[in-house]
């Protein structure tokens, strides 16, 4: 290592011993890599900032058990979320929302739930509470996010409208996180709640945040937006945050969603992986998978770099083509060639 490569790991690998697939470059809040040593010891090694990143930017993940460090970007985008609610005039007549947007794999879901988890245990919102459209991705969504959590009953679902009602009229902390659909939040008032409910929930600071709202149709956008309006009047004591894909960047540029994009304060990309980065991502994934060696030589992970522009979903599709194909033709080692012919073969 020399002072202008300067990288950390946020694991060490078994029996202490140094694993490269856990080394990572940390980058600014523009995602520029910083990798002067003095840099990095004036950002990610200063104090607070180190402490804040190991109290405050680290998740249990139940999934696998490992404790995961949030990457850097990751880590802007929560503190800037988390930033702007504590900034928020909650009793002001315009409230706004935000956006967190990047495909899949990116860490979307991780960053939307730690922004969350902040807000909570900050008390700079009474709820946050995650919106989902459908049932399957509501179920699906509250296990990832029980498995973020330091306790499942951290995080609470609703089985009906009338648990969500009394869920979000409750003052107990283990309520303050909740997970449930669109549709349940939109009959409230259908389902017949007394407006003594409603008085009790409109009185609270509320957080939505829609996770997959990238799958959300216009009709549905707008219902979400209509949840701003909740009150019914000029005031709002809720703001709303929407976590999508790349397509819900491109879709709220549109003059049908103009509405709903007057109402955005705030925008975080979680950006595209690098070159180094890819390789890094390649590598993490094999040695998860149990691999002993290298399987991609560096022409290999060049040729993925340019088909998939650093998008985590085709980093994966293209190295799953080529996995395979180079398990049915008895290969150990995948390179540049086996790659272009996957690639033009089938994936093009």
């Amino acid at each position: 290592m020399n002072p202008d490569e300067t990288l950390y790991f946020a694991n060490p690998g078994e029996e202490g011993k140094f694993n490269p697939d856990y080394y990572f470059h940390w980058a600014d809040f523009d995602n520029e890599p910083i990798k002067n040593w003095k840099d990095i010891s004036d950002t990610l090694l200063s104090i607070p900032m180190a402490h804040q990143l190991i109290g405050y930017y680290t998740i249990p993940d139940s999934t696998d058990n490992v404790l995961k460090v949030m990457r850097s970007y990751q880590y802007f985008a929560a503190n800037e979320i988390s930033d702007r609610v504590a900034q928020m005039n909650w009793q002001g007549k315009d409230a706004r929302g935000g956006y967190v947007w990047h495909t899949t794999g990116s860490g979307k879901t991780m960053t939307s739930f730690k922004s969350a988890q902040l807000i909570a245990s900050s008390g700079d919102a009474d709820k946050v509470v995650f919106l989902i459209d459908r049932i399957e991705l509501g179920t699906q969504s509250l296990g990832e996010f029980k498995g973020f959590a330091d306790n499942e009953d951290d995080v609470q679902g609703t089985e009906s409208t009338r648990v969500l009602i009394t869920k979000l009229k409750s003052d107990l902390s283990s309520d303050t996180l909740i997970v449930t659909s669109i549709q349940k939040m939109s009959n409230i008032k259908e389902d017949g709640a007394k407006q003594s409910d409603i008085d009790t929930i409109q009185s609270k600071r509320i957080v939505f945040i829609v996770d997959e709202a990238h799958l959300l149709d216009k009709e549905m956008l707008e219902e979400v937006r209509f949840l701003l309006n909740f009150k019914m009047d000029a005031e709002s004591p809720m703001t709303l945050i929407l976590v999508g894909q790349s397509e819900l960047w491109d879709k709220l540029q549109l003059q049908a969603y103009a509405a709903i994009r007057q109402r955005i304060d705030l925008q975080c990309k979680l950006p595209h992986l690098d070159r180094s980065q890819v390789g890094e991502y390649i590598q993490r994934h094999l040695a998860y998978a149990g691999a002993d060696h290298d399987i991609f030589t560096d022409s290999a992970v060049d040729e993925i770099f340019k088909f998939s522009s650093g998008t985590a979903r085709l980093i994966n599709k293209v190295c799953t083509h080529c996995l395979l194909y180079g398990a049915q033709n008895g290969k150990r080692i995948i390179d540049d060639h086996m790659v272009k012919l996957v690639i033009q073969g089938e994936l093009t």
